[in-house]
């Protein structure tokens, strides 16, 4: 697998944003995913309200690129899945 940057982890999370949004509107939405980097890691966040709140959605903390990577996938896998 080639080495995962930035643009890789959003392309995912724009096409999340487009499976479970109505308008995916990269601003600040409701239910919208985005991108959080702390301590050297990526997490993937989730607004959940109209104070812009944030959820860890999949409760891993921040962890490398690649792995939130291969988790955003599975989560994208999933949520097709359902759909």
């Amino acid at each position: 697998m080639p080495r995962i940057t930035i643009s890789h982890l959003m392309n995912q999370i724009t096409k999340l944003n487009k499976l479970i949004l109505d308008n995916p509107d990269p601003g600040r939405i409701k239910n919208a995913f985005h991108l959080s980097s702390a301590y050297g890691g990526y997490s993937l966040h989730q607004y959940t309200s109209d104070t812009y709140s944030t959820r860890d959605v999949l409760n891993t903390g921040h962890v490398p690129k690649k792995r939130l990577y291969k988790l955003i996938q599975a989560f994208k896998t999933g949520l097709e899945y359902k759909n």
